[in-house]
């Protein structure tokens, strides 16, 4: 290592170049990493149980769905029923929707002398208590709807929208959630599903970054001021913090590794290890000096000290 840290002294110039060329390669490709919140993509896939969750998930495919609960104490009112009826409808025209279920277009099948007969179990908005009366009957006449898209209680409806395969379902939700929170008026209307924990999932993860990211840059910022008193031993560490997350990060983009829940955490601890290995560095570095007065000779012994 002698010979190696006595090339980086000679030559710190082009070194120090090389490593804001490859840096700033590397933050240009940070604009491809991906985020992946699936919960079940981020563990082994050695791990026995995934293995099954996997060939399962193979043999049985499924399209991934979204579940709209509008609660109401009284759901067969006017107003209610044309609030769901208005969301199925738009539901429906939504590119990366393929069917919606929900108690305005579920369709109730009636045995007859013939074979059966499947009707609409509401082609209008009821706007009197008779017609309402009629239409709660017909719904809850048929047991497969209770349960499902009608609560036990009665004071809930489900709105069930199956995804389409091959599409970004994070961003679906995050269509439905944002139409919700415009057009739900004085009712409760909620969304589930796993689209949506995976879009709350990567928001939370965005906010986190932008928090703490710039906290832990002002911590590493005054903690060697407070040590060092002084700007330029300061701006070392802090370089060298940047520089290794934007590295980290760089590489997993050109590696397709995508950043999960788990990794979140990484930035912060790089800047942590960064920051208590550059304030040892410099330690040493001004513990050295009062001895050792010309400056390449300082940085190579220092070196070789803490490697050794």
């Amino acid at each position: 290592m002698a010979s190696y840290f006595r090339f980086v002294i000679r030559k710190a110039g082009w070194v120090l170049a090389l490593a804001f060329i490859i840096t700033l390669f590397l933050g240009y490709e940070i604009k491809n990493l991906k985020v992946e919140t699936d919960i079940s993509a981020a563990l082994p896939k050695g791990v026995p149980a995934k293995r099954l969750y996997d060939k399962v998930g193979k043999i049985f495919p499924s399209r991934d769905f979204i579940l709209v609960v509008v609660e109401s104490n009284n759901l067969f009112q006017t107003r209610v029923i044309a609030k769901i009826q208005a969301l199925t409808k738009h539901f429906e025209d939504m590119p990366d929707v393929y069917s919606v279920m929900s108690p305005t277009n579920a369709k109730i099948i009636l045995g007859t002398k013939e074979g059966i007969d499947v009707r609409d179990v509401l082609t209008q908005v009821p706007q009197t208590p008779e017609e309402m009366a009629a239409y709660r009957k017909r719904l809850l006449s048929d047991n497969i709807f209770t349960g499902n898209i009608i609560s036990n209680d009665h004071k809930a409806a489900g709105i069930m929208l199956f995804l389409k395969k091959n599409i970004h379902a994070r961003e679906a939700a995050g269509e439905v959630i944002s139409y919700i929170k415009k057009n739900k008026g004085d009712l409760k209307i909620l969304a589930t599903g796993k689209p949506v924990v995976n879009y709350y999932l990567a928001k939370g993860m965005d906010t986190d970054m932008r928090r703490l990211f710039p906290l832990a840059i002002l911590v590493v910022f005054f903690i060697p001021l407070f040590r060092f008193k002084r700007i330029k031993m300061v701006l070392i560490p802090l370089a060298v913090v940047i520089f290794s997350v934007i590295w980290t990060f760089g590489v997993m983009a050109l590696v397709h590794s995508p950043l999960s829940h788990s990794t979140t955490i990484m930035p912060i601890l790089l800047i942590s290890i960064g920051v208590a290995d550059g304030i040892h560095i410099l330690n040493h570095y001004f513990s050295n000096s009062r001895f050792i007065k010309e400056r390449d000779k300082l940085v190579h012994f220092t070196m070789m000290e803490l490697h050794g």
